[in-house]
């Protein structure tokens, strides 16, 4: 069985008191406040589809990067920011099957920043994160013409990813007729490389 991880929200910085900030991760209809060691998880998977494996070794490299330590460990954090619903999870027994398990009752929506929100997303993730990924925020990747109906369609409506799937292989939200399997892995793929481009995020209202 494999079980695949994504992040979901939209991550911004609250000002406080004396010139403090601290971060807030807004989803759900809610805003969720997280301290260092829940933020490094749910950034790891911000814009990524991890293993349980994968994303404990690239949280450990964070931490060794940030030299953090504490007594929780990483499965405690993993398990926290889950049941506050900030990270999700999708299982099967194909790469496929968890991907879409993962991804199927999630809504997209539209990453919308300029130039100006950019420069901004860098220097807040410059506080806690290495420059490489920092500089991930300015990477632009070309669309295929199947990614770029996945997103002009999650402009138009809001939609959950198996909604999306049915209006894109039927041509209307709500059609009853079948999909054949290869035009759901099609549109399916066209979701998940959005993610991974950082043109969408994920939500569950």
């Amino acid at each position: 069985m494999i079980t695949l991880y994504t992040s979901i929200g939209r991550y911004r910085m609250i000002g406080g008191s004396n010139d403090s900030s601290y971060p807030v991760i807004t989803a759900n209809g809610n805003e969720h406040r997280l301290d260092m060691k829940e933020l490094l998880i749910w950034s790891s998977l911000m814009w990524n589809i991890l293993t349980f494996g994968e994303l404990r070794d690239l949280y450990l490299e964070k931490e060794a990067e940030l030299q953090l330590s504490d007594e929780q460990d990483f499965e405690r954090y993993l398990k926290r920011l889950v049941f506050r619903g900030l990270i999700v999870s999708g299982s099967g027994y194909t790469g496929l099957d968890a991907l879409s398990d993962l991804l199927n009752h999630l809504y997209l929506k539209p990453v919308t920043c300029g130039l100006a929100s950019r420069v901004s997303a860098f220097f807040r993730l410059l506080k806690n994160q290495p420059l490489r990924m920092a500089l991930s925020v300015f990477k632009k990747d070309r669309l295929s013409h199947g990614e770029r109906n996945v997103l002009k369609a999650s402009r138009e409506y809001r939609l959950s990813a198996s909604e999306l799937i049915q209006y894109l292989g039927e041509g209307s939200p709500g059609s009853s007729s079948g999909l054949n399997s290869e035009t759901r892995i099609t549109i399916l793929t066209d979701i998940a490389n959005l993610y991974l481009k950082r043109l969408i995020i994920f939500d569950c209202l």
